[in-house]
């Protein structure tokens, strides 16, 4: 226990540094028992797990909006933001914005600011989004057809770079450069591609024999977009995306329109 109260100690010094040295420095400075990151231009701490390991999940889910946000702030060229107009530009309270950053370390100063760049970069690399995932999609209907298709991930630092189907008849096509192949191929694609993330389209019918598939790949993230509620061991992390469900709860303040008054 104290060797992890003196790791997230000296982590911690590192990340109070954000509103004092630039970027660059920030990166370079090595902890004791992180490990480096070669990058073409400089290099990146990789933050050890534990020291994370009791941040509450909204607080991870907030995090990318912060990204969103400082990105196009930055792009005005505006060097800081205030918690103030980063609550009004999300909707989230300047409160609970310092208190989310505080799980992560202290970050610029009482009355200043934060320095855009700066935080944007750090919350990045916390995230692990200084760098690029690679994705398989499974499920090539018209659903993972569109996901295939869409550029936004690869901007997002995922790169989708396997397709697979049990539909035999679309093997050997393909989406764009990337070819669809069968699912006997998984396992294979999965460790010669560095595949750690994947997104499940499937019938509901399928979805649990391609998630135990999955999983025994050597997949450690799904995203699943099916209707069906999968079973994956406890190391696993699987988010749902379920639209239908998303719209039947929106139509009970429909019907219930008094409550939005």
């Amino acid at each position: 226990m104290q060797k992890i109260k003196r790791k997230f100690k000296n982590e911690s010094k590192l990340l109070n540094l954000v509103s004092k040295k630039p970027k660059s420095e920030l990166l370079q400075k090595k902890q004791p028992n992180s490990k480096i990151r070669q990058d073409d231009s400089y290099r990146k701490i990789v933050y050890p797990a534990v020291l994370f390991n009791n941040v509450p999940e909204i607080v991870i889910q907030r995090l990318p909006i912060y990204i969103r946000i400082l990105s196009k702030i930055q792009k005005q060229g505006e060097p800081k933001i205030s918690s103030k107009i980063l609550g009004e530009l999300s909707g989230i309270s300047p409160g609970i914005i310092r208190k989310d950053l505080n799980y992560f370390g202290r970050f610029g100063k009482q009355g200043s600011g934060y320095q855009v760049k700066e935080l944007k970069e750090t919350l990045k690399t916390i995230l692990g989004l200084d760098g690029t995932w690679n994705v398989a999609v499974i499920g090539l209907g018209k659903l993972g057809n569109a996901i295939a298709s869409y550029p936004g991930f690869e901007k997002a630092g995922f790169r989708i770079v396997a397709l697979f189907d049990t539909n035999k008849t679309l093997h050997g096509k393909k989406i764009g450069r990337i070819t669809i192949q069968s699912l006997n191929e998984l396992k294979r694609s999965v460790k010669t591609r560095n595949i750690k993330i994947a997104i499940i389209s499937t019938p509901s019918n399928q979805s649990q024999n391609v998630v135990n598939k999955l999983v025994d790949s050597g997949i450690k993230c799904i995203l699943n977009y099916t209707q069906s509620s999968l079973k994956v061991p406890k190391e696993i992390i699987m988010k749902p995306v379920d639209p239908i469900s998303t719209l039947q709860s929106m139509a009970f303040y429909l019907k219930n329109d008094h409550l939005n008054k």
